[in-house]
């Protein structure tokens, strides 16, 4: 009988003793699996808070103006302001990013390009045109005044897509600005945007100077309908010419957009916009139309 106990105490420690050693297996495979969980999970964590950082400081956005044939008589290309074949119909696009980088100081980076609709001698069928990119530093808020809004850009745009649209120069400089100025206690805003893109010092085949200036205005229906108007003024400085000899840029004069907003979110906007050249009679064959889609990504 005492025998019989002692083999049962024996049996029964040798059992305890390998679910102990189970047990410590068990909890040694699972004790680098549970750090490792946590250390992902702690990553994880991190790398959510650094992109709210980034996303706190980064803004993406996006533009397209769609410009449409001439009403009649060229029905294949946007007219110049004699109605003659200019380009054909297409997408213009903007795409460009900035992130801050101290206060009211940030670095960008914008792209254009273009996407044609249809064809005419130059192009047939559908063409995807990349513009030269462009790398700089912006700031913004420049003056501290109530319902002023400024955007200051310098850049340097260097010739590396080299396709038709480009002036074949090595490297361009240029500046941007963007003023806009909301009338307290009215409906009215108006603003002026221009650019000036030079290659005075690198050489190259096309004008050594090219700018144009856009001022405009806007009169708020409601929160969603604004009607707009904006005047463009292309001009440029052939190479070889006077700094002040100055000709009409493409599309070969002053023309005005006039139409109407719609604000579709904070994110979306829309603009439906009647196009007529300033320096020519108004006709159905130099009229064309524009839509303007503006995104906020970020």
């Amino acid at each position: 009988m005492w025998v019989s106990e002692s083999q049962n105490l024996k049996s029964g420690l040798r059992s305890f003793t390998c679910r102990l050693i189970f047990l410590g297996l068990v909890a040694g495979l699972l004790c680098p699996v549970n750090c490792l969980a946590t250390e992902f999970i702690q990553a994880a964590d991190l790398a959510k808070d650094s992109w709210g950082v980034v996303q706190s400081k980064l803004r993406v956005r996006a533009f397209t103006e769609m410009m449409v044939p001439a009403f009649d008589g060229n029905t294949s290309a946007v007219p110049r302001p004699d109605g003659s074949r200019f380009i054909p119909g297409n997408l213009f696009n903007i795409a460009w990013a900035d992130y801050e980088v101290g206060n009211h100081l940030r670095i960008f980076f914008w792209q254009r390009f273009i996407i044609t609709l249809n064809s005419n001698s130059q192009f047939s069928g559908m063409h995807y045109l990349p513009r030269d990119p462009r790398f700089g530093v912006r700031w913004l808020q420049v003056f501290d005044v109530p319902e002023l809004s400024t955007t200051y850009d310098v850049f340097i745009q260097p010739n590396i897509t080299n396709n038709a649209a480009s002036n074949l120069n090595v490297m361009e400089f240029g500046f941007r600005t963007n003023t806009s100025y909301a009338i307290p206690h009215s409906r009215w805003s108006l603003g002026l945007v221009q650019e000036f893109t030079a290659s005075y010092f690198s050489g190259g085949t096309g004008p050594q100077a090219y700018a144009w200036v856009a001022p405009w205005f806007n009169y708020e229906l409601s929160p969603t309908f604004s009607l707009q108007s904006s005047f463009f003024v292309p001009v440029q400085n052939l190479r070889d010419r006077p700094v002040l000899d100055l000709t009409w840029d493409s599309p070969g004069g002053p023309y005005m957009q006039s139409g109407i907003g719609i604000n579709l979110s904070q994110q979306v906007s829309l603009s439906f916009l009647l196009n007529n050249y300033l320096n020519a009679p108004i006709s159905l064959k130099n009229t064309w139309a524009s839509m303007w889609l503006s995104l906020t990504i970020l």
